[in-house]
């Protein structure tokens, strides 16, 4: 609960930072109706002639339509970096909970048996699962990076619609296992469509950041910094 209440301070701040980025994506049709409380006075010399749609609507259409899903390092590496990473995760899910045109889905690596477990499904609201038992991780085990991304990726394209921006988030240290590998299933995982970016805590190997992620991989640093890094990396590459 405490990391779940250092990511609600950050998740209107990272709410902002993703409407930032999208608002250029929402547009209002304006139409006529024959009742209503907004009266277009433009119209009332037609109302004679039989015409009634003198009245304005409007709806807000969004044309937003991503997927996120996010994996995190849960690793021996991370362990003094653990709270803050995991704060980060709650943050953004969060602070993504219920936007429109927006779902989220999240992961954990490694499990007890090596592989990556699911903490959030995209059909889900993070509000309504954070008490089931799911958070609250504890750093242990290899990063066997490379293995793990691949699940995330099937299940964000098994999750999100057809037409979606599909979007996979790392919060890692940023050093793996198998270095080479996970250069190698990044490519592929980008092949397939999907953006892949990494967010940095703990002990960053830069070098590596830079090889796997480019210019969409970012040193966070503290938790504090997350709303101001989400932007910085979204708003170059959306």
């Amino acid at each position: 609960m405490r990391r779940y209440n250092g990511g609600r301070l950050n998740a209107a701040a990272v709410r902002q930072s993703f409407r930032a980025v999208f608002q250029g994506r929402r547009s209002t049709q304006v139409y006529h109706r024959d009742c209503g409380k907004n009266l277009d006075r433009h119209k009332l010399a037609r109302v004679p002639t039989g015409q009634r749609e003198v009245f304005i609507h409007r709806t807000e259409r969004t044309d937003v339509n991503c997927a996120i899903e996010i994996l995190i390092d849960v690793s021996s590496s991370m362990k003094g970096s653990i709270e803050a990473a995991e704060t980060a995760l709650m943050g953004v899910l969060e602070g993504l909970d219920g936007l429109p045109g927006i779902t989220t889905g999240a992961m954990a690596f490694p499990s007890s048996d090596g592989k990556a477990i699911k903490l959030k499904g995209h059909n889900e609201r993070f509000k309504s699962i954070v008490k089931n038992g799911n958070f609250g991780l504890t750093a242990n085990g290899f990063t066997p990076l490379a293995q793990a991304l691949w699940p995330a990726a099937i299940d964000l394209l098994r999750s999100a619609d057809e037409k979606a921006r599909k979007i996979l988030m790392v919060i890692t240290d940023g050093d793996p296992d198998c270095r080479d590998q996970t250069v190698t299933m990044t490519n592929k995982i980008r092949e397939s469509g999907i953006e892949v970016f990494c967010l940095g805590f703990g002990t960053v190997n830069h070098d590596f950041l830079k090889l796997c992620y480019g210019d969409r991989g970012i040193d966070v640093g503290t938790v504090n910094n997350l709303s101001q890094s989400l932007f910085k990396i979204l708003k170059k590459q959306i």
